[in-house]
């Protein structure tokens, strides 16, 4: 969940940064990465976005294996770092 919390913020500041939206809810930080993976080509953005989104369902109805778990941590990771590589451009 904290993989989760994480990178909410970070989407909302990337949207409040480059865009000057205030995002709210879940759907719309749903709608504001995939337009922003379509803009930037970048498909493996919004596939991220949805391996996190799995990770915050897993929080509460612990479907996944441990190695799930991990590796799906490890996707969060790297969609972290790219945010941060997009906010810092």
């Amino acid at each position: 969940e904290l993989a989760w919390g994480a990178l909410v913020e970070r989407v909302k500041a990337l949207a409040m940064f480059k865009h000057k939206k205030s995002l709210g809810g879940h759907r719309e930080l749903r709608t504001y990465v995939k337009q922003a993976a379509e803009s930037l080509g970048d498909r493996a953005l919004w596939e991220r976005f949805r391996d996190a989104e799995k990770l915050h369902v897993n929080f509460y109805d612990s479907i996944f294996e441990p190695d799930e778990v991990r590796e799906s941590l490890e996707y969060v990771r790297l969609l972290l770092s790219k945010i941060d590589s997009i906010l810092a451009a």
